[in-house]
């Protein structure tokens, strides 16, 4: 399940993160704790009216749990909160008074504006209005993020040497994303199916199918013990699956 905090809302089947006020500082994440001791998760999300100052993927362990939250503007929602480690997505460099597309790691709350790697020399423009997918894919040593325009399939990688479970102190955390703007503003959202939600849909099929499958053979002369078994065992893992998913997001 979801918690939604600091006003961020579903639209649809849209998560706004911000809806284009000034001074926001939302942050929706997991009811419970996840594993993070390897992962790969995937989301995607546009910025219909993008100008300041960005979001992030976070996971963390603060003592306030899923009520931890950062500041507006440039702090992204993010900074300040303990025990975390996030992505950044920024837009705007407060310096220049310029529009960026920026991303990096950031560890234990600190400022987003201290890790700004440009994403233009790979050519995302995150004020392009198009769909971004993001996959994070760590596996207990390196974190790597790729980036991809859906639109010109433009893509941008990086990957991140960090030790998640010892920056949070556990293998497992909320996770989850902050957004802010200040007196400038966006629109931020971030869409749906998100991996999990495509998991529960493929699960769903291949129960289906197998359940099809399963029913067609009572009826024949001579069907496989065997298969059938194996499709049996399948389906009671693909429930399993899905009652998992149930757990850590709410996909309907």
């Amino acid at each position: 399940m979801m918690t939604l905090r600091g006003s961020s809302e579903l639209v649809g089947s849209t998560l706004q993160l911000t809806d284009g006020g000034v001074r926001r500082s939302r942050r929706p994440g997991t009811a419970k704790r996840v594993g993070v001791d390897n992962f790969n998760i995937e989301f995607t999300f546009t910025l219909p009216s993008s100008t300041a100052d960005g979001f992030t993927f976070t996971l963390q362990n603060s003592g306030k749990g899923n009520w931890a939250s950062g500041g507006n503007g440039s702090a992204l929602g993010y900074q300040g909160i303990s025990n975390s480690v996030a992505i950044k997505f920024g837009l705007f460099n407060d310096s220049t008074q310029q529009e960026v597309s920026q991303t990096g790691l950031l560890t234990n709350g600190a400022a987003p504006s201290t890790v700004a790697i440009d994403m233009s020399g790979s050519n995302i423009n995150l004020h392009s209005g198009s769909v971004y997918s993001v996959s994070l894919v760590y596996n207990g040593a390196t974190l790597t993020e790729t980036v991809t325009d859906t639109h010109t399939l433009a893509t941008f990688t990086h990957s991140y040497k960090v030790n998640i479970a010892s920056v949070l102190g556990s293998t497992t955390a909320y996770a989850g994303f902050t957004a802010g703007t200040g007196a400038f503003t966006s629109v931020q959202d971030i869409l749906k199916p998100w991996v999990f939600g495509q998991l529960r849909l493929i699960h769903r099929g291949w129960i289906c199918t197998s359940r099809l499958f399963l029913q067609s053979q009572e009826g024949a002369r001579s069907p496989s013990p065997r298969l059938s078994l194996l499709l049996s065992a399948f389906c009671e893992w693909c429930e399993g699956m899905l009652k998992l998913v149930d757990q850590v997001w709410n996909t309907e």
